[in-house]
């Protein structure tokens, strides 16, 4: 059985829009035959319509091409401590499957990490990477 998880990615939508959107559903364990709302509207955030906008709140990315064009995908931000700066930086590169390796501190925090997860759905990197100049 699908978790909301599984439905979120599968249809391009982060985890959290995906769950407020069905706040009464149980996400681990929706229920068969369990009607899904998925929230594929999206509001453009008030920035300039250019490159690449970031909008933290909603975790969501908006790639902005030829001023027609637009693109929207759900991204991860950085947790209360590790806060994603805010403010203007570039794409310094971008990598398809990545692999993500905890960093010492997370690994002492939590033993059970691996050393480094492979490309693929447990991956928390996603399916791309994108690394900013900061």
């Amino acid at each position: 059985e699908d978790t909301l998880l599984d439905i979120a990615r599968r249809n391009d939508l982060g985890f959290v829009e995906l769950r407020a959107a069905n706040p009464d559903v149980d996400p681990w364990l929706p229920g068969e035959g369990t009607a899904i709302t998925l929230p594929k509207w999206n509001i453009l955030p008030d920035a300039a319509q250019e490159g690449i906008v970031i909008n933290l709140s909603e975790m969501r990315m908006y790639i902005f091409e030829d001023g027609k064009d637009i693109r929207t995908f759900p991204i991860g931000i950085g947790r209360e401590g590790f806060d994603t700066p805010v403010g203007e930086t570039i794409v310094s590169w971008k990598r398809p499957n990545p692999t993500w390796t905890p960093t010492p501190s997370m690994r002492e925090a939590n033993p059970n990490l691996p050393k480094v997860v492979e490309a693929g759905p447990e991956n928390p990197l996603g399916t791309h990477a994108v690394y900013l100049g900061w």
